[in-house]
């Protein structure tokens, strides 16, 4: 179950980051291009990036995915509480339990 961990917590994340720009329940104006590109850049990709490193095992490359996304998680994760946007720091944390628990794939 624990070599599942980190998948979940990225795919999470990613979830996490679609609903916060398409279905976000606490606004109801428009985004700017600048708001989409700037989630890109700090979840949606690091994200993506992470769900190959997780399944591929490769504990460097997530390492470089979580400190990717941390001032990002720790922005949306602290700035309302409580709030939906907690559940980022959830995920994170099980990220890198998943980074901590990670065995090297028996090849």
């Amino acid at each position: 179950m624990k070599n599942y961990i980190g998948l979940v917590a990225a795919i999470s994340i990613f979830i996490l980051s679609i609903v916060f720009l398409y279905f976000n329940p606490y606004s109801k104006q428009e985004l700017d291009k600048e708001v989409y590109i700037t989630v890109f850049f700090m979840f949606l990709f690091p994200s993506f990036l992470a769900v190959i490193a997780a399944v591929a095992r490769k504990k460097a490359f997530m390492v470089v995915c979580c400190m990717w996304m941390l001032p990002g998680t720790l922005y949306l994760g602290v700035a309302a509480i409580p709030s939906l946007w907690n559940a980022y720091v959830i995920f994170f944390i099980m990220y890198c339990l998943a980074i901590v628990w990670m065995e090297k794939r028996n090849a």
